[in-house]
Order: structure tokens, then C-alpha cells, then sequence
């Protein structure tokens, strides 16, 4: 997996265990760290070794806030909000 300060893959005994780590937003989701996992999982496909996969959270307190709206910046809602269910689902698809 190419590397992400806030979200690190671990693979021991057949489990590949992604851990989100970004507490200042409570792991909300920013592009770049749905493109992450979406490399992560591509990586692990294919891999007979990997009976399960994990995605959990850094803190104790919290798992994953949603989508990090703070980087949407000017661009439109609809448009950004579409880049995001597009990449969400690519991801959720490779879970699934």
C-alpha cells in the first residue's frame, strides 16, 4: 500500500488490518485517504493468505466520523459531494 500518514495496513496470520488514524477530525474521510484504502484493498486482492479484513480506528473513543467536509473548500457541494460517493463506493465495492 502506498504510504498514508492516517491510515496504516498491517497483514499478520491472514489478517490485513487498516487503522484509521486521524484524531483532530475524529477519522473523517478525506479523498486521499479513501484513495488509500482503495490502493490497500486492490493490493490485497487476489491474496490467498488474507482470510480477513479489518478497518478500525487509532483512538478508543471513535471510528470514523464521515466524509472531512472541511476539504471541500469552494468547489461545489454536488460536485464534491459526487468525487466522494463515487470514491466511497469504489472502496465499499472492494470490501464487499
Amino acid at each position: 500500500m502506498a504510504q498514508h500518514h492516517e491510515i496504516e495496513l498491517r497483514v499478520e496470520q491472514g489478517i490485513a488490518r487498516f487503522t484509521l488514524n486521524k484524531p483532530a477530525t475524529h477519522n473523517a474521510l478525506t479523498l486521499d485517504m479513501l484513495r488509500a484504502l482503495d490502493e490497500g484493498l486492490a493490493q490485497l486482492e487476489g491474496l490467498a493468505e488474507i482470510r480477513r479484513i479489518v478497518i478500525g480506528s487509532a483512538s478508543g473513543r471513535f471510528f470514523c466520523s464521515g466524509a472531512d467536509i472541511k476539504e471541500w473548500g469552494d468547489i461545489d457541494p454536488a460536485q464534491m459531494g459526487s468525487r466522494f460517493i463515487r470514491a466511497g463506493n469504489r472502496v465499499f465495492r472492494r470490501i464487499r
